[in-house]
């Protein structure tokens, strides 16, 4: 999902950057590039509720929503450090520098682990138990069997509630 939609990003930022004379293709790039935020920003924090630990669930969330916070006052800044200029570069070095955050994102999605819960709800136990030893580190091999257990409980309490395929 994040590969995805950070592809989706850059071509919304391509069609942006791009644009000569037209309005309308700096308004499709700009749509195209918010289906994809909107997206992100669905993701990420179920994402990061997924893999991280119950005691630092709500700040790891938290922390995603601060970095969007500053991301914005960053793009605040760069506008209001372009406004004095009076070539097509006013605009359009504000549409390139989007391209930081989706290319970056493609690239850490290749060493982003898989979400334990998704795995252990796909039946597959022992890649969850990886990768939750990878999230986690240097903890025991209980603590993980433990969380594992919790999660297959979830999940099965899940199924029981909300018995459906999606």
């Amino acid at each position: 999902t994040f590969r995805l939609a950070s592809i989706i990003s850059i071509v919304g930022i391509i069609i942006q950057s791009t644009a000569m004379h037209s309005y309308w293709q700096v308004t499709a790039g700009r749509i195209i590039t918010t289906l994809a935020l909107g997206i992100l920003a669905n993701a990420i924090p179920a994402y990061l509720a997924e893999i991280s630990p119950l005691s630092i669930r709500g700040t790891l969330v938290n922390s995603y929503q601060f970095s969007v916070a500053v991301g914005a006052i960053l793009v605040t800044a760069i506008n209001w450090g372009m406004y004095q200029r009076t070539d097509q570069w006013a605009y359009r070095l504000v549409f390139v520098i989007q391209l930081v955050v989706p290319v970056l994102y493609v690239v850490g999605s290749y060493f982003v682990p898989e979400s334990p819960r998704w795995l252990v709800g796909r039946g597959s136990i022992a890649e969850a138990e990886r990768e939750l030893r990878v999230l986690r580190g240097e903890t025991s091999s209980e603590l993980i069997s433990r969380e594992i257990q919790l999660i297959m409980d979830a999940e099965e309490e899940n199924r029981r509630q909300f018995d459906a395929s999606w």
